[in-house]
């Protein structure tokens, strides 16, 4: 409404003033028409239309540039109005690329075997592949990662752990909790980020993994809460390891939420 007001009137004075420089004032045509112009463009609400495009392509492109993606105008403008900033699990924080950072193994266990075991059941998690891979190549030579056998069976139990069946033994590889659900007993204090792995109801090792934090994490997990943003941390996982993890980046221990429970899914 304001527009089919303004632009008119803002028109016939653009329109005029470009005669009056053209007849009166004695200007050539370029230098008549540009104060008509500027007059045109600050006389009519187009401007600010014009404007708050610019300003959100703006807020996109920066946002772009430092690797966040926004969905559009709407969901930039939410952001101003945040007050939780909430960060995921791996890949998020980390790196998301784990090393295997210690392998200690049973009485009578295979190192060589159990690594085998642990490839076999993670080709389906490339990063925790990766892991495995290095780590057997570096520890066993490169044959070690060679000629594994396809798990027949496979479940992922959410915060805990996976269960599958290679050749004809039962695989568990998970955490102390999902070792006392399955009846295994362990022979070492549970620790924050063992992953530990037994085969036909018996322990035969556990493994260490270490996914580094990323460069920025501190300064980012800093400057939301600086911005009067909560920075929090939800993930699946041991409520003590995720705690602990917290701390390292400058997570408060009430800000996360670790989600384990015991759904398995095929």
């Amino acid at each position: 409404r304001l527009g089919a007001i303004a632009g008119p009137i803002a028109l016939l004075a653009a329109l005029a003033l470009a005669l009056w420089n053209s007849a009166a004032a004695d200007l050539s045509a370029p230098e008549a028409v540009g104060p008509a112009l500027a007059v045109l463009i600050i006389g009519t609400p187009w401007a600010l239309a014009w404007a708050s495009h610019v300003a959100v392509l703006a807020g996109l492109t920066q946002a772009a540039r430092a690797g966040v993606l926004i969905r559009g105008a709407d969901v930039l403008d939410a952001v101003g109005e945040l007050d939780d900033l909430v960060f995921g699990g791996d890949g998020t924080l980390t790196l998301g690329e784990p090393e295997v950072a210690a392998l200690e193994c049973s009485a009578g266990a295979d190192a060589r075997q159990v690594m085998r075991i642990l490839l076999s059941i993670y080709s389906g998690d490339p990063a925790k592949q990766r892991a495995f891979e290095r780590y057997g190549r570096e520890q066993f030579g490169p044959d070690a990662t060679e000629g594994l056998a396809a798990p027949r069976s496979f479940r992922v139990i959410e915060g805990a752990g996976v269960i599958a069946t290679v050749g004809d033994r039962e695989v568990v590889a998970g955490n102390a909790g999902l070792m006392k659900t399955k009846g295994i007993a362990l022979t070492a204090t549970d620790g924050a980020g063992w992953l530990h792995v037994a085969a036909g109801g018996e322990l035969l090792a556990r493994v260490l993994l270490d996914d580094p934090i990323r460069p920025d994490t501190v300064a980012t997990v800093g400057g939301a809460r600086a911005a009067g943003v909560r920075p929090m941390l939800v993930t699946v996982g041991a409520a003590d390891a995720t705690r602990a993890f917290a701390a390292t980046v400058g997570i408060k221990a009430d800000d996360v939420r670790a989600l384990t429970d015991s759904t398995e899914q095929d």
